[in-house]
């Protein structure tokens, strides 16, 4: 695993990484660019080196309730200068930076959702799932997280996954049909990190955001 799986960097494995996300999740997961900038100042101000500043689930527009996820911008009424504030304050102070993403699962009334249904699987009124085996879906999906890690200064992409696929797959194939969902999906999906790898290989942290999505 070390040998063939692990992801290098300089031509060795990662080592430990010391990472905080103690401004996230005050209060509530409602974070905000003045408490992660308090955060990471009280941080440096007590000697601890961080080697990444984590900002965790909640960045996005969400109504308070962290797992409404399918609208990929910062949300501008806490973040008013993007997460590209956060992000110019983790480095001012030494650290990297990491955040979060689900990009799979879509809840009702968020941006994907809304403005793309061809994309997603399941029932209206419920939580769908991202068909990363549309490649008009898995394309975008490529396009705008790239950019948000360009724009917003984020070194290290940290990837989650919280929903059951299976039913979704199941539910969009005919009896004589079962898995073809799911197979198109899986390619997507690792085309989706093909894909992304190519495109932010300008970034020399991509091993890192590749090890920090993958193996959390």
């Amino acid at each position: 695993m070390l040998a063939h799986n692990s992801p290098q960097m300089d031509g060795k494995p990662p080592g430990p990484i010391l990472s905080s996300c103690g401004g996230g999740f005050f209060p509530g997961i409602q974070c905000t660019e003045a408490t992660e900038r308090q955060f990471i100042d009280a941080f440096a101000q007590a000697g601890i080196k961080l080697d990444y500043w984590w900002l965790d689930a909640g960045w996005y527009p969400c109504k308070g309730n962290w797992p409404m996820v399918g609208t990929w911008t910062p949300e501008t009424s806490r973040f008013p200068n993007g997460l590209k504030a956060v992000s110019d304050a983790a480095h001012a102070n030494g650290m990297g930076f990491i955040v979060w993403f689900e990009p799979e699962r879509v809840s009702p009334g968020t941006w994907l959702y809304t403005n793309h249904p061809a994309w997603l699987l399941g029932r209206d009124g419920e939580q769908k799932l991202l068909n990363l085996g549309n490649e008009a879906a898995r394309q975008w999906l490529t396009e705008h997280v790239d950019g948000l890690l360009s724009s917003q200064g984020i070194d290290l992409y940290r990837q989650d996954f919280n929903i059951d696929p299976l039913p979704f797959w199941r539910g969009n194939d005919g009896p004589d049909r079962q898995g073809i969902t799911e197979i198109r999906h899986v390619k997507g999906y690792l085309a989706y990190w093909d894909d992304l790898s190519g495109v932010t290989r300008r970034c020399s942290s991509i091993a890192a955001r590749q090890a920090v999505a993958g193996m959390i």
